[in-house]
């Protein structure tokens, strides 16, 4: 090889060495203005809450937050997650208030617990940033509805008040009235049917139906409130009494989420009543130290209608969110978690966990159209008030009054053009065939209004 090529040989390597060596620096350069990049966008605190559908699973945060993302210019652009309806189940011990934000900005209040949890309601409604409330609804006189009212009077710009104005003759109660037109602002009589004006949402005042009941609780102020196809029930301290005359009114009670009666007391949340709203969420407000609230009989119902249960007591505040379609939850109370409450007070802390089926759907034939029910115990079981139910066509057959099913007995409840009467063995139940050939559930609710037995029918 000569001299000349050996030289052009040396010239080319060293020129490709060069041009490594820079190479080799703009592409650490380049890998080096990467990791500052990401190291950018890793420096931003991102939160985004997770939301849950009705599939029951809980939600890591209820504020609907922004999102930052860092683009290669360091220019920020948000991304705003979609927009909520907020309603809050403030905790007031043995009380009631609630809180609902719209998506229009309308700030409702419904209750305020008693006197003493004034302030706790004006520090809630503070933290969240509420200025002002368009509506201030008070759904029944006794002081831990509408006791923290006044402390809410003297912190907020009240714009219109809806209470029941006759009927509740109690001191306290015309105190609140009064201070409220002291105020210069109007009240609104919360009369069943009427429907409160407000922008993107429905809330229609379903009870009370009547103005003659006895007793404070029976005139209270029942509201059903939807948005898109989400919806709630807030049923007051409303009892039997007033679920039934609700019911026979025919409005619209169905509900995924259900205030509680009464702070989940027995007199209230019949079974009839559970079946109309059919909460897939259910709400109890409800002091930590309150003897004889929640009644175990009240959560075994709501136990066995399989709704989720949350109560103040045992969680705080309760928040719930509805984008319209769906309704999501800051968490619900498994089945340990009820009882544990429940015991820490007094009740047999066995009481849902060891429930036994003594009265059983023993079979459901679809073509005869006959239910067979058996008392499996060793009593004999009066089954007045017992009613069956078919899930699908939400079919409801009650027992005759003072029908007794003896131990170890059955007895058969005939449907059909051709159902048969024949006590006390068949009993004549729908005059129309009400199982569905495709299939069905059987349902044996008791007299406590409890879901005692499922039977599942397969085609």
């Amino acid at each position: 090889m000569s001299r000349l090529k050996i030289f052009k040989l040396f010239l080319l390597v060293m020129t490709l060495f060069i041009l490594s060596i820079f190479g080799g620096c703009n592409s650490s350069n380049t890998t080096k203005n990467l990791q500052n990049n990401e190291q950018i966008n890793n420096n931003v605190d991102v939160e985004v809450s997770t939301p849950i559908n009705n599939n029951n699973q809980n939600v890591e945060s209820n504020e609907v937050i922004e999102e930052i993302i860092s683009n290669d210019s360091n220019e920020s652009s948000t991304v705003q997650t979609e927009p909520m309806l907020k309603v809050y189940f403030f905790d007031v011990g043995q009380g009631d208030s609630i809180y609902i934000k719209t998506l229009a900005g309308d700030d409702i209040l419904i209750d305020a617990g008693d006197s003493s949890r004034g302030a706790d309601v004006v520090k809630y409604l503070k933290e969240l940033n509420v200025e002002d409330i368009e509506v201030l609804i008070a759904t029944n006189p006794n002081d831990d509805h509408i006791g923290g009212f006044a402390s809410v009077l003297d912190n907020f710009l009240i714009k219109a008040v809806y209470a029941k104005i006759e009927g509740q003759n109690l001191e306290s109660y015309e105190d609140f009235l009064s201070n409220v037109k002291a105020k210069g602002i109007e009240i609104n009589d919360a009369k069943a049917g009427e429907e409160i004006p407000l922008e993107g949402v429905k809330a229609v005042f379903v009870g009370p139906v009547k103005g003659d009941y006895e007793g404070i609780n029976n005139n209270s102020v029942v509201i059903h409130f939807s948005y898109g196809e989400t919806s709630f029930l807030f049923a007051s301290d409303a009892e039997a009494l007033e679920e039934q005359d609700i019911i026979n009114e025919g409005y619209n009670l169905k509900a995924d989420v259900l205030k509680v009666g009464n702070h989940g007391s027995l007199s209230s949340t019949s079974a009839v009543f559970l079946q109309a709203v059919k909460p897939s969420y259910s709400v109890v407000s409800v002091g930590s130290t309150s003897d004889g609230y929640p009644d175990q009989e009240t959560l075994r119902k709501l136990f066995y209608a399989e709704s989720e249960v949350s109560m103040t007591a045992y969680q705080g505040t309760v928040i719930f969110s509805s984008d319209g379609e769906n309704i999501y939850t800051d968490g619900t109370l498994d089945m340990d978690e009820m009882v544990s409450f429940t015991d820490a007070k007094y009740y047999d802390p066995d009481w849902l966990k060891n429930r036994l089926p003594y009265i059983d759907i023993v079979e459901v034939d679809l073509l005869e159209e006959l239910v067979t029910i058996k008392n499996n115990s060793d009593e004999e079981v009066n089954m007045e008030y017992y009613f069956i139910r078919s899930a699908i066509g939400d079919e409801i057959y009650n027992f005759p009054v003072n029908f007794i099913l003896k131990p170890g007995e059955s007895v058969q409840v005939s449907s059909g053009e051709n159902a048969i009467d024949n006590p006390p063995l068949i009993l004549k139940g729908w005059d129309f065939e009400v199982w569905d050939d495709n299939g069905d559930i059987a349902e044996l609710w008791n007299y406590k209004g409890a879901l005692i037995h499922k039977y599942e029918i397969s085609k």
